[in-house]
């Protein structure tokens, strides 16, 4: 085996030294970078902590006014949700406890044009009306899939449970 020869000279000690010089300044350069970010996290963390989170000034701005014409109406159309929540638990499928659930929110529901119009004038109405709207989809979506998964329940007990 002949030595493979580089057609480059060998570094000089002070081309050596520079590039270790250079590779323990961007080592400490990182290290730094890396002490700040632990320190501002760990600040940031202890200031939630001692202090407690506040909410933020934009939810005082969401708030309705608690006597007027939108929080009651609002208020039906929670109560409406719970309603059809605990309607559909004794249906046996799915599909009937969908169908409880919206037959539970129907008087009140039916009627949600009346609420949107209430809230529309009142400042952060619109997004109280969002709220209740996002609470009757995921209470929906809790009654089309406990519905089942009760109703196998129910099955069972009734296997093992003479009448």
């Amino acid at each position: 085996m002949t030595p493979t020869t580089s057609s480059q000279p060998p570094p000089s000690a002070d081309t050596e030294r520079a590039a270790s010089r250079g590779a323990r300044v961007a080592l400490l350069a990182f290290l730094a970078l890396c002490s700040l970010f632990v320190l501002s996290s760990t600040w940031q963390l202890l200031q939630g902590a001692l202090y407690g989170a506040t909410a933020p000034a934009a939810s005082d701005e969401r708030r309705i006014d608690p006597r007027g014409p939108c929080a009651g109406h609002l208020r039906r159309l929670a109560a409406a949700v719970d309603r059809g929540l605990a309607v559909a638990t004794a249906a046996p499928s799915d599909d009937a406890a969908l169908e409880l659930f919206r037959g539970g929110l129907a008087p009140d529901w039916a009627n949600r044009g009346a609420a949107v119009a209430a809230c529309a004038p009142e400042p952060g109405g619109p997004d109280a009306f969002a709220a209740v709207d996002r609470l009757r989809e995921a209470g929906e979506a809790v009654s089309r899939r406990t519905g089942g998964d009760l109703a196998s329940a129910r099955r069972d007990v009734a296997a093992v449970l003479p009448r």
